[in-house]
């Protein structure tokens, strides 16, 4: 099982700054994805399969650590910043 290397919410390329605005990422299992994003400078989470609405989730905070963490517990569906394969999205401030 491999860890995920350190994620930065700033990154500078090309002399220009971007900051962490979105992931996506899939479950513990490797059969399902969800989505954090930022909303008017707002952190939120998504996952369709709980059958719930984004519900603010503050995953910033979370990005580097190695826990287990869930939308909806009763679905069995977990997620780890620290474990999984993740798709992370950036914009210029």
């Amino acid at each position: 099982d491999q860890s995920i290397v350190n994620k930065s919410k700033k990154i500078t390329f090309k002399d220009k700054t971007y900051s962490l605005d979105a992931i996506v990422i899939r479950n513990t299992k490797q059969h399902h994805f969800a989505a954090c994003i930022t909303c008017n400078e707002k952190e939120y989470g998504f996952d369709g399969e709980s059958f719930s609405p984004m519900v603010p989730y503050k995953w910033k905070n979370n990005i580097n650590k190695n826990k287990d963490w869930s939308f909806d517990e009763r679905n069995k569906v977990f997620f780890n910043f620290k474990k999984g394969y993740q798709i992370l999205m950036y914009y210029r401030v």
